[in-house]
C-alpha cells in the first residue's frame, strides 16, 4: 500500500480497513504487533519484540516517543530550509501533516501520559507552524495549509477531551489561529483550515474562556473579518450549484454532514451569542441592513448581498421549542424581501438567490400567513 501511486493507495487503504473490520482482533491478533515492529524498522529504532502485547495502552507508548522524535527532527529540517523553494519544503510539510493525523489518532480517546508529559513540545512546534510566515510561494502551497489544518484539528480534539490540561496554551492559539483566519486563500486545502480553524474559535467561544472573545471590539472583528466575508456566495458555490445543483442544496440544507465555510462561520457566531446574544444580534442586524441597501443600489451585480442577508435571517433563527427570538420580522422581511423573488416574472433569474428565498419560505412557514 505504502508503495503504490498516491492515486492507488486511498483504494487500498479502504480495502484493508474493510479486511479489518472483519477480522480483527478475533482471526487477525499479531495485526498491531507487527505494524509496530514495520513502522519501528523504519524509524530505525531498536525494541524488545518480546515486549509487544495486543494492548492499546502499551501501543500507545510505543508509538509516542518515536512519533514525537519524527516529529521534532522534521521540525528542524524545516527549519533549516526555511528559505528554500517550496520542492524541498513541501515532503517535509507532509511529513509533518501525516505526524499530526497520527496524534490524533493516539489522543482521540483519551490523554496518553507520554502526550501530557510532553505536551509543551507538541504545542510548541504547533503553534510555530500556525504563527509562522513563510515565503509567499511557501504559503501558497497547499501541503502548508494542509498540515495547519491538521494543527487545529488536534487543538480542537484538546480543547474537547482536555480543556484543563490545555487552558495554559489557549490565549496563544485562539489569537494566532484568529490571526491565520484574516489572511487571504482560496485553495481546497485552505477551505479545510479554514473549517477546522473556525471549529477551533467555536469551541473556545462556548467554553468557560469565552471571555476571550467579550470585548466590543473583538466581537466586532470577528463578525466583520471572519464571519461575514465567509457567508458570502464564491466562485466555488456557483460552479457547484450549476453543475450539481441538488448537491449544493444538499450542502445547504440543516442537518447535512458536510462542513461548508458558510454553515461552519454561522456555527461560530452561534456560539459567541450563546454568551454574547445582544452584541451579536445588534452586529448581525446592522450588517443585514447593510447587505439589502448595497443590493438595493445594484440588484443585478449585488445579487449575493442579499443572498448573504437571507442566509444570515435563516441561520439565526431560534430553533422549535427554544426561547430565542428572530434577527428581523418574519412577516415583514417575507414581504418585503423574499416575496419579490418568488413573484419574479423570469422564473431563471437569479436561481441561487431564489433558492435562497424557497428556504427561508420553508423555515418560516408556520409564522407566515
Amino acid at each position: 500500500m505504502l508503495a503504490a501511486l498516491p492515486r492507488v493507495q486511498p483504494q487500498l487503504s479502504e480495502a484493508l480497513a474493510v479486511v479489518s473490520s472483519h477480522d480483527f482482533p478475533q482471526s487477525w491478533p499479531a495485526l498491531l504487533p507487527e505494524l509496530v515492529a514495520s513502522l519501528f524498522s523504519k524509524f530505525r529504532i531498536s525494541f524488545d519484540n518480546n515486549a509487544l502485547r495486543l494492548d492499546l495502552k502499551h501501543c500507545l507508548d510505543v508509538f509516542a516517543a518515536p512519533l514525537l522524535e519524527v516529529f521534532l527532527r522534521t521540525s528542524r529540517l524545516i527549519a533549516a530550509n526555511v528559505a528554500g523553494p517550496p520542492d524541498t519544503l513541501r515532503p517535509l510539510f507532509d511529513s509533518q501533516r501525516l505526524c499530526c493525523d497520527i496524534f490524533h489518532s493516539l489522543n482521540s480517546v483519551e490523554l496518553p501520559e507520554f502526550f501530557e508529559e510532553h505536551m509543551r513540545e507538541w504545542m510548541t512546534e504547533f503553534l510555530a507552524y500556525l504563527g509562522t510566515a513563510y515565503s509567499p510561494a511557501v504559503e501558497a502551497e497547499g501541503t502548508l495549509e494542509a498540515l495547519r489544518a491538521s494543527v487545529c484539528e488536534n487543538l480542537q480534539l484538546y480543547m474537547e477531551k482536555n480543556e484543563e490540561e490545555f487552558k495554559d496554551y489557549l490565549n496563544d492559539f485562539a489569537s494566532t489561529v484568529w490571526k491565520l483566519l484574516l489572511t487571504p486563500g482560496s485553495s481546497p486545502s485552505r477551505d479545510q483550515l479554514t473549517v477546522t480553524a473556525i471549529k477551533f474559535l467555536t469551541t473556545v467561544s462556548t467554553s468557560v474562556h469565552h471571555s476571550l472573545f467579550g470585548s466590543p471590539e473583538v466581537l466586532q472583528r470577528i463578525c466583520s473579518s471572519i464571519v461575514f466575508p465567509n457567508i458570502r456566495l464564491r466562485e466555488e458555490d456557483e460552479e457547484l450549484f450549476e453543475m450539481n445543483y441538488i448537491e449544493y442544496v444538499r450542502r445547504d440544507i440543516e442537518g447535512s454532514d458536510i462542513d461548508t465555510r458558510r454553515r461552519i462561520a454561522c456555527e461560530l457566531l452561534k456560539g459567541i451569542a450563546l454568551n454574547y446574544k445582544e452584541q451579536v444580534t445588534t452586529l448581525v442586524s446592522m450588517q443585514i441592513q447593510e447587505m439589502l441597501k448595497v443590493y438595493a443600489v445594484n440588484p443585478g451585480d449585488n445579487w449575493k448581498e442579499k443572498d448573504s442577508a437571507i442566509y444570515l435571517v435563516v441561520a439565526l433563527s431560534p430553533k422549535a421549542g427554544s426561547s430565542g427570538g428572530y434577527l428581523v420580522d418574519v412577516e415583514s422581511f417575507f414581504t418585503s424581501v423574499i416575496l419579490p423573488e418568488l413573484q419574479e416574472q423570469n422564473v431563471n433569474a437569479a436561481p441561487m438567490l431564489k433558492a435562497g428565498a424557497l428556504k427561508f419560505f420553508t423555515v418560516f412557514r408556520d409564522q407566515i400567513p
